[in-house]
């Protein structure tokens, strides 16, 4: 059997990330490409609402705190 980090636990399953992928914007043509996947940086702003702490506090599997991947710093 196969365990899951604490910090994945609570990360949307494949059958929730079905659900809410076409409700998301599609990639922009113009503008740079996206750097991190939505699926990633939605876990990580899942992950800072329910801990209640800062964006350093964010996993780093989920992208940099800082202005290089998440849009909210």
């Amino acid at each position: 059997m196969s365990t899951i980090g604490a910090g994945a636990r609570h990360d949307l399953s494949d059958s929730q990330w079905k659900i809410l992928q076409p409700l998301l914007p599609p990639p922009s043509r113009l503008g740079r490409p996206r750097t991190w996947p939505l699926r990633g940086l939605i876990d990580g702003i899942r992950h800072r609402v329910r801990g209640g702490y800062p964006w350093r506090g964010v996993p780093t599997r989920d992208g940099p705190w800082g202005r290089g991947g998440c849009p909210f710093a």
